[in-house]
C-alpha cells in the first residue's frame, strides 16, 4: 500500500514539474512570437529614419549675400526649408524646395529650419539655426590724417550693389542725406566723415575719420 502511494505521489509530482515546464515553454514561445510580430511589422510597415543635414557653417553671424548649403545623404532625397521660423512641411505652401546646385542665399537675418524626404525612409528630424545678416563697414581714404585742399575724399564698398550714405559735419548718417556717388574735395578746415553702407536694407556699422583739411 505504501509503494502505491509513493508510486501515486512520485506520478503527481512529474505531472507537476511536467506542466510547469509546457507552461514556461509556452510561454516563452509568446513572448518570442510577439516580440517576432512587432519586429516583423517595423520591417514591413515602418522605415528607417533619414539623419539630420548638417549646415555647411558653424557661424550665425554671416554677411550679406552669404550661400548657405546643406551635406545630407542619400544625395536623392529632397530637402524642404523655411525661414520664417515655422516647421518644413511638404503639405505647407511656406515650405521651399531647397536646390542643392543654388544654395540659400542670405539678405536678411532669419531662422531656417530643414527637413529633408524620401520616398524610402520616414523623414528626419528638424535642423535650425538662426542667422544675423550685416554689411561690413564702407572704407574711407585716404587714411592720412591730414590733408589738402587738392585731396580727394573716396568712399568704396567691396559688395556690389552696396550704396553708401556719408556726412562731413560728424552727424549721424541715414538714408535720407548724401549719397555718395564719386570722389569729393573739401575746403580748408577739420571734417568728420561718417558713413554706412546699405544693401537690401541691411545697413553696415558707422565708420568715420577726421581730416584737417589745409589749403
Amino acid at each position: 500500500s505504501s509503494d502505491v502511494c509513493s508510486s501515486d505521489l512520485r506520478r503527481h509530482s512529474g505531472m507537476k514539474k511536467s506542466s510547469f515546464f509546457y507552461i514556461l515553454i509556452l510561454s516563452f514561445a509568446l513572448i518570442f512570437s510577439c516580440t517576432n510580430v512587432t519586429n516583423t511589422d517595423v520591417v514591413t510597415q515602418g522605415k528607417k529614419t533619414l539623419a539630420i543635414p548638417t549646415f555647411n557653417t558653424d557661424d550665425t553671424k554671416v554677411e550679406y549675400g552669404t550661400i548657405i548649403k546643406f551635406s545630407y545623404s542619400p544625395s536623392d532625397a529632397n530637402l524642404y526649408y523655411t525661414t520664417d521660423g515655422t516647421e518644413p512641411d511638404l503639405s505647407s505652401k511656406d515650405s521651399i524646395f531647397y536646390d542643392p546646385s543654388r544654395g540659400i542665399e542670405l539678405k536678411e537675418s532669419c531662422t531656417i529650419k530643414a527637413r529633408l524626404y524620401h520616398s524610402n525612409y520616414n523623414s528626419s528630424p528638424v535642423v535650425e539655426k538662426k542667422f544675423s545678416v550685416y554689411i561690413a563697414e564702407p572704407t574711407i581714404s585716404p587714411d592720412s590724417a591730414e590733408i589738402t585742399t587738392t585731396d580727394e575724399i573716396t568712399l568704396s564698398h567691396k559688395m556690389f550693389g552696396a550704396k553708401i550714405y556719408y556726412t562731413t559735419d560728424g552727424s549721424e548718417p541715414t538714408e535720407d542725406l548724401d549719397e555718395y556717388e564719386k570722389p569729393f574735395a573739401l575746403a580748408a578746415g577739420t571734417y568728420t566723415i561718417k558713413a554706412i553702407a546699405v544693401r537690401g536694407g541691411v545697413k553696415s556699422k558707422i565708420v568715420e575719420h577726421i581730416y584737417t583739411v589745409i589749403d
